[in-house]
């Protein structure tokens, strides 16, 4: 079911995100039922929409914020800061790996498609299509109320090959830099619950487009916002320095 939009698979990404969103902004004064209500009210967009990505992710996310409420882990030791480092980018390689060198002739990668409800096999296509350029691809996507129903589905649901194959591995490598930059920060400022949500964030961007896509993704003004506070501040240390 649609629940009033175009696609079945809007309601519970706008559901996930905006969660997403919540937990931030409550951060440490998320309590349990908060938890409760973001996990029952996914599970009935679920029972409506049947979509396997959003609700996983929702699950993640309520499994990780119990074991953070219950330990109350820190997230700027050693490990942390290393995975903050190489998680985007291992998410971005993985996901785009596996869809460039899909094949109908391996079974173990048929079987991961149909898991992932044709993903690969139409990420794949697109690839053949278009290629991966430093400056992206003008492509007509295929898909939605244009669909022609004369010509093949065409459109690649996973954010970092989506973004690869639209505005090229150059926009690819800023975006991904942006994210582990954000998601390093929240390490080093101790900041569990950012790092807890951009990891979700990230999973999902393997398989979902959203990532690159202001009407879901809120986290994107969250990196104008950080970007433009470290510039003040350099700009302010410059001007104190030039006082001495």
């Amino acid at each position: 079911h649609t629940l009033g939009f175009v696609y079945t698979t809007y309601t519970p990404n706008f559901h996930l995100h905006l969660s997403l969103i919540i937990v931030y902004l409550l951060r440490d004064k998320i309590k349990n039922w908060h938890i409760f209500v973001i996990f029952l009210s996914g599970l009935l967009i679920f029972r409506f929409t049947a979509t396997n990505s959003a609700m996983f992710c929702i699950g993640l996310l309520v499994l990780i914020l119990f074991i953070y409420r219950k330990s109350k882990f820190n997230v700027n030791g050693t490990f942390f800061k290393i995975g903050a480092i190489v998680l985007y980018p291992i998410l971005a390689m993985v996901s785009i790996a596996l869809t460039i060198n899909f094949k109908l002739s391996n079974p173990i990668m048929l079987a991961l498609n149909s898991l992932l409800t044709n993903r690969l096999y139409y990420g794949h296509n697109a690839y053949e299509m278009y290629g991966i350029g430093l400056l992206g691809n003008r492509i007509e996507w295929n898909v939605g109320l244009g669909y022609d129903a004369s010509k093949e589905y065409l459109y690649v649901d996973s954010s970092f090959m989506n973004i690869a194959l639209v505005y090229g591995v150059t926009v690819l490598i800023v975006v991904i830099a942006a994210f582990t930059w954000l998601l390093y920060y929240a390490s080093k400022s101790n900041s569990a619950v950012l790092y807890i949500v951009l990891t979700v964030l990230g999973v999902h961007s393997m398989w979902d487009p959203q990532l690159f896509d202001l009407k879901f993704d809120g986290f994107m003004f969250l990196l104008t916002d950080f970007f433009w506070n470290e510039k003040m501040d350099l700009f302010n240390m410059g001007k104190e320095k030039r006082k001495l």
